[in-house]
């Protein structure tokens, strides 16, 4: 029984040009991908999800005659000036036609078909809720405050279904490990979360949906001094996916396999016209090693003998531009190994492949519950839009400058929470201290981490919008970096006001040596050294 065809049927959503959204089919998307703006589905990880098949569908059927070096930058560059070929896009589509149906007794899209005679016990049965990211519902406890509720909760329209299938494949949880979830951590063969769900997830958008796929569209191996990709296979081309439940793999060395991994097992339960649910087997699970993957920051940690590199999860309280630095390769610590995806951009500037033009920087990713990650608690997203130029040669050395701006930024908002814990203690008393210790401890780290995330807040448009407005062909490094200080200055500067006005009398006549004034005054000292002047720095 074959029903629903993603070919033809509206399941992606888009926004177009002039702002309306629509549903259109995988064929639909790649013929009016210049006319789109991009993807603006339920969720910005599933709009990835998406995304990543979409970029699958590329390299599955533009990239396979790429070599070598010159080929992979020529094909790129041809891509960029004449477009898409949406024909030779969805010929190659037709050629697998019998692939993209959602249900069908052989080939169910992205799921795993089985004889039913020899149908395995399942993991888990999750209803539609659970299969719903709108909702986010675990095994055993749903979401405070879905999205979407009625009675028709678990009843799932097939062009929702197709999204929350793709969705779950990436970032599903942990607990389809067992049939319960503290048991779950006791099963040695445990595939964890799904792969998206361990990954620090950066891609690039630009102006329309066609530049958004280039901007991803990783031709060659930057991790190997950008050689041509291993040939491969994406998830709908192999003849059949098994129904073992937990297999650990090789890491994939192709863009085909990476993009299209099956890190869950599924089947969709078809009832009266809707999906009420799926049956879950398990999964894939590969190492952290896996250098194909060109959309996640690489943390790395020295040991003795090596350096260790791990898929490097963002923090979602840490707005990303205070990462810019590191994520650019300006950051002196090197803290990060570089993202795919950014050195790929880097070399395209490099090759005049492009030129100086907005380009927006995008992370996302699930916030499981602590411990044993078997429910979902939130999803975040953030952006950050500059100049392209600012990843080539010309950019290195404004890169630098952008970091150590961030640096002396950090350190004076750090003025700014001991200025918050001095005010504290300034305010108390000698029975405070000698009888609540550990609260008045309490007290003052919610002080300083509330004016510093104040401090961040308030910068945070500002250092966007200055971010955005540089142009390294036209505009002056020192000139541009003194501004940002002085914004910082004038910015905390007004915060400490503000905390010192709060702070009150009490405060302002002091205990054990501190009161407003002298806290205030090392204050002002501090972040007056720390945001000095470009030329007053390099002539100390």
């Amino acid at each position: 029984m074959r029903r629903f065809n993603l070919l033809d049927e509206p399941w992606i959503w888009v926004l177009d040009k002039e702002g309306k959204s629509r549903e259109l089919s995988l064929k639909e998307v790649f013929y009016q991908a210049a006319d789109l703006r991009g993807l603006v589905n339920e969720l910005p990880t599933l709009d990835v999800a998406i995304l990543r098949l979409l970029l699958a569908i590329l390299h599955a059927s533009l990239a396979r005659d790429v070599k070598d070096y010159e080929s992979g930058i020529n094909l790129w560059r041809e891509l960029w000036n004449y477009g898409l070929p949406s024909e030779k896009v969805c010929k190659y589509l037709e050629q697998w036609r019998d692939r993209f149906w959602l249900f069908d007794d052989k080939y169910p899209f992205y799921q795993v078909a089985f004889n039913k005679d020899k149908e395995p016990t399942p993991d888990m049965e999750p209803s539609g809720a659970k299969l719903n990211g709108e909702i986010s519902e675990s095994a055993h406890q749903p979401r405070l405050f879905p999205v979407r509720t009625g009675n028709d909760v678990n009843n799932l329209l097939f062009s929702e279904a197709v999204r929350w299938l793709i969705y779950n494949i990436a970032f599903d949880d942990n607990a389809c490990n067992s049939g319960g979830v503290l048991k779950a951590l006791e099963v040695k063969s445990s595939i964890g979360l799904s792969w998206l769900g361990r990954l620090g997830l950066l891609w690039v958008t630009g102006r329309t949906l066609v530049e958004t796929l280039l901007f991803n569209f990783v031709l060659l191996d930057p991790n190997n001094s950008f050689i041509h990709w291993e040939k491969g296979n994406a998830l709908w081309e192999i003849n059949s996916m098994t129904g073992r439940r937990r297999r650990k793999v090789i890491p994939p060395k192709s863009q085909l396999e990476i993009l299209t991994f099956p890190s869950r097992r599924m089947l969709l339960k078809l009832e009266g016209g809707y999906v009420t649910g799926c049956k879950l087997f398990g999964g894939n699970s590969i190492e952290d090693n896996a250098f194909s993957e060109q959309m996640t920051v690489w943390g790395k940690k020295e040991t003795k003998n090596s350096t260790e590199y791990y898929p490097k999860p963002h923090d979602p309280s840490k707005q990303l531009w205070r990462d810019f630095g590191a994520l650019t390769g300006g950051d002196s610590m090197k803290q990060y190994e570089g993202v795919g995806v950014l050195k790929w951009l880097e070399k395209l500037v490099g090759e005049n492949c492009l030129y100086s033009m907005p380009i927006t920087m995008c992370i996302a990713g699930v916030v499981y519950k602590p411990r044993y990650k078997s429910s979902v608690e939130d999803v975040f997203f953030d952006s950050l839009s500059f100049n392209a130029s600012l990843l080539n040669k010309l950019g290195s050395k404004w890169n630098r400058g952008i970091s150590n701006v961030l640096v002396d930024t950090e350190e004076a908002v750090d003025s700014v929470g001991t200025l918050a814990v001095k005010l504290i203690k300034a305010s108390g008393d000698k029975e405070d201290e000698r009888n609540n210790r550990k609260e008045l401890s309490a007290t003052m780290k919610r002080g300083r981490d509330t004016a510093k995330s104040e401090a961040y807040f308030r910068l945070d448009l500002q250092f966007r919008e200055w971010l955005e407005g540089i142009d390294p062909e036209k505009d002056q490094l020192d000139t541009k970096c003194d501004k940002w200080r002085d914004t910082v200055k004038k910015t905390l500067q007004k915060l400490g006001d503000e905390l010192v006005k709060a702070a009150g009398v009490k405060a302002f006549i002091g205990h054990d040596g501190m009161n407003t004034s002298i806290a205030y005054n090392n204050f002002l000292t501090s972040i007056n050294k720390t945001l000095q002047k470009v030329e007053v720095k390099n002539n100390e």
